[in-house]
């Protein structure tokens, strides 16, 4: 099966965009290499040229003066003079030879080619007759025969200089084309350069552009998710327009927000169920109890009325009333602490103030409450605000119930990244080794317990009889994944 483009992984698409630019980089620098070839030819050919003309004027500096030799001669009879014109002859010969191997070794246009043979071969078609001519001069006795070939020799070496000056105007024309198409060549590397150098650069930026986008467009909706997942926010769902690893990425989020919400779920079913097991045990242990010593006191009211013992029955009665009494405080405690369900929104401190308020009020117990310096309410995570909260409220009611108390401090502290809270009253307190005891009713110490151990704290007990009881509860700042509401 085909994987279509959109389907291609980071990795592949970036290995293929480097790939682009740096073929696109090779292409370019191969276009320059190509046009400063081309120039350095041109360049070459102008060099060449200027090297042909340099030898065309080599040749017309040494054909100009063969006259000399049989002009001496002639006029003073000179011996030598023979030796000296086949010496310039012979020098004109090789310059001719040197000029046209070079000829032949560069380029040429078409006609200045086939013009330049022509050229040479008529020159040195000229140079074997002016060879002919000087034997002739030198060997010939008559002074007029002598001016004659001397006439002759001069027409010839016209000749031969105006076919070099033709030479020269054919090497002067191939410079003149040398030099433009050198000029072409730089000029065509120098734009080939450019154009290809402009290419890469906008290819480049137009990949990293593209391949930016198409990777932080959705990193940073992944990274949105993630900032709403953080803030308690799971319902909304993550969609993600990408491929490859991203698209794999936002499918393991989607499937993680997924998972918390049915986590979330079922941490929520487990605190509702912890929850209904507290208050039930707490109704066990509290109106349960209560109701079964009304239905005694009750009966013994009733068993007294039945014998006309009416003081007993008043007795029995006001302890019922007393009864009561308590078991309504108990259920009125019990509805407060349900009724907190703004725990999240609201600070420790306020929700501490206002409990402690409405227990001093119900209860007619002196309560204080105090915060140091040091606490910081937004420090505290969402579970120990919670945790903390009934602890206070499970402490105050056993001061109110069990301790007698007349005055309770309760405090709010940190320490050492924990937060502390303690709650002391002047109670009648007890030996801590009743703790022991089985019929030691100990279950508010040990939801106290159970409520720091969740969040990762511990529970510290202080008591001793007539002394009161100390309760102090430290739970970290830092909220463990494990901890539960």
């Amino acid at each position: 099966m085909k994987q279509r483009l959109g389907e291609v992984g980071i990795g592949p698409r970036l290995a293929a965009a480097f790939i682009a630019v740096a073929f696109l980089t090779l292409a370019s620098g191969a276009i320059g290499l190509i046009g400063f070839w081309q120039a350095s030819t041109a360049a070459q050919i102008l060099v060449e040229n200027t090297e042909m003309i340099r030898t065309v004027q080599e040749i017309r500096a040494t054909v100009g003066p063969l006259l000399g030799p049989p002009g001496d001669f002639i006029l003073a009879r000179d011996p030598s003079a023979a030796g000296r014109y086949a010496e310039s002859i012979e020098q004109v010969g090789t310059s001719i030879d040197t000029y046209e191997q070079a000829h032949q070794a560069h380029s040429h246009s078409t006609k200045h080619s086939l013009s330049a043979a022509a050229l040479i071969s008529a020159t040195r078609a000229d140079i074997v007759q002016l060879t002919l001519l000087g034997d002739a001069l030198f060997a010939t006795g008559d002074s007029n025969q002598a001016l004659n070939l001397l006439d002759e020799m001069e027409a010839l070496l016209l000749e031969a200089n105006e076919r070099l000056t033709a030479l020269l105007v054919n090497a002067e024309e191939d410079i003149a084309s040398a030099r433009n198409a050198h000029a072409i060549a730089q000029r065509n590397a120098y734009i080939g350069l450019t154009v290809s150098a402009l290419c890469a650069f906008s290819l480049a930026v137009g990949l990293a552009f593209f391949f930016t986008r198409s990777i932080s467009k959705p990193l940073t909706e992944l990274a949105d998710a993630t900032d709403r997942i953080i803030e308690g926010d799971l319902s909304t769902p993550i969609i993600v327009e990408a491929s490859g690893e991203i698209d794999r990425l936002a499918k393991s989020f989607e499937r993680m927000r997924l998972t918390l919400v049915r986590e979330r779920g079922q941490v929520r079913l487990l605190a509702v169920l912890e929850e209904r097991d507290r208050i039930g045990r707490e109704m066990h242990d509290g109106l349960a109890q209560v109701l079964g010593y009304v239905n005694t006191k009750a009966q013994a009211v009733q068993e007294f009325l039945r014998a006309g013992q009416t003081d007993q029955a008043t007795q029995q009665l006001q302890e019922l009333i007393a009864a009561a009494q308590e078991a309504y405080t108990d259920a009125r405690e019990i509805i407060v602490g349900l009724r907190l369900n703004d725990v999240h929104e609201r600070q420790l401190s306020g929700l501490a103030e206002e409990y402690v308020g409405r227990f001093q009020r119900r209860s007619g117990v002196t309560t204080d409450l105090m915060i140091a310096p040091s606490w910081d309410d937004t420090a505290v995570p969402a579970t120990v605000k919670a945790q903390s909260l009934r602890i206070i409220q499970e402490a105050l009611t056993n001061a109110r119930k069990h301790a007698r108390a007349g005055h309770v401090g309760v405090t709010l502290d940190t320490r050492n990244n924990s937060a502390v809270i303690m709650v002391k009253d002047d109670g009648c307190g007890f030996m801590l080794s009743r703790l022991l005891r089985p019929d030691f009713s100990r279950y508010g110490l040990r939801t106290m317990r159970e409520r720091a151990q969740a969040v990762g704290g511990t529970l510290r007990i202080e008591s001793a009889p007539g002394k009161g009881t100390c309760i102090e509860a430290t739970m970290p700042l830092v909220e463990e994944e494990s901890a539960t509401i």
